[in-house]
């Protein structure tokens, strides 16, 4: 019995240390498991010793094909063989995004909760098309983004990328259309607003790009920037109960200190302020950037 357990320790160690490091997951393709179960053999031959399985759902990098056999890795460090006409593996490949402020949607409908923002040129994982949504990995977050906004072409993104340079001159002159209009509590145009309505209404009329209908929300997007980093489009948003503890106040940054925002203060309007005016100056939390 002893000799026994010998032996199988004395094989199993053989087959550990018959398997190199991990190598940069970047030298090789990345895919996903499809079918149940699949065995991994030491060899690429079908009576190879099995060394470990894969299930659905799983994902490996696929080293090269030989042999209708597929050379496999795992993140463990483990490397195999799988059948290549058995393996049912989907290779993930690359997506790039072809606008600015394209939302990463937790699920796929306009109604979903956007989990980031992505703009013109970043790189995500495609891991499934299905119509209009396409479903991506970007680090840990996994979501959907609108089919439109998305190619494996890195040029075709690019080439979108130069006519961009108009957005935020889009976005300006919807939001400065609105000089005036009513401030409404709730309202999220196009005949009155709220402040988080009127930034909502601005992005979408002008760019095509949802944002969530709260200013704490608002404030979450995109990417957040210092005062003195402020450019034409960024999000600036306040605590006016001075605590500076909750959003409850977002506009649009203009330029030379100035924004635009419909005011709930004694105005009642769609106007511009200077943030160094005393009662924003005070209440000033942040800034995020939507557009890069």
């Amino acid at each position: 019995m002893k000799k026994g357990w010998l032996l199988s320790c004395l094989f199993t160690t053989s087959i550990i240390l018959s398997f190199p490091a991990i190598a940069d997951a970047n030298q090789y393709e990345k895919a996903v498991v499809e079918s149940p179960i699949i065995d991994i053999r030491l060899d690429s031959n079908s009576n190879s010793a099995v060394i470990s399985r894969i299930s659905k759902g799983q994902e490996i990098l696929i080293v090269g094909e030989e042999n209708g056999w597929t050379k496999i890795k795992l993140g463990t460090g483990i490397e195999g063989f799988i059948e290549s006409s058995d393996s049912q593996v989907k290779k993930i490949e690359d997506g790039f995004i072809t606008n600015k402020g394209v939302n990463l949607r937790r699920n796929a409908t306009t109604e979903s909760e956007a989990i980031h923002i992505l703009n013109t040129g970043d790189k995500v994982e495609i891991i499934e098309k299905s119509g209009q949504w396409t479903k991506v990995r970007l680090n840990s977050l996994i979501g959907y983004v609108h089919s439109d906004y998305i190619s494996s072409d890195l040029n075709k993104s690019a080439t979108v990328s130069r006519g961009a340079s108009r957005d935020i001159n889009s976005l300006i002159e919807v939001a400065k259309s609105k000089l005036g209009t009513p401030y409404n509590y709730g309202s999220s145009g196009p005949n009155s607003f709220d402040c988080s309505g009127f930034v909502s209404y601005s992005y979408k009329t002008s760019l095509g790009i949802d944002l969530p209908r709260t200013s704490t929300s608002q404030s979450k997007q995109g990417t957040q920037v210092s005062k003195e980093e402020l450019q034409t489009g960024d999000i600036v948003y306040f605590d006016t109960g001075g605590g500076l503890d909750r959003v409850n106040h977002v506009g649009i940054y203009l330029s030379d200190g100035e924004f635009i925002h419909a005011s709930s203060g004694r105005n009642m309007k769609v106007m511009i302020s200077s943030l160094d005016e005393k009662h924003y100056r005070n209440s000033y939390m942040g800034a995020t950037r939507i557009i890069e």
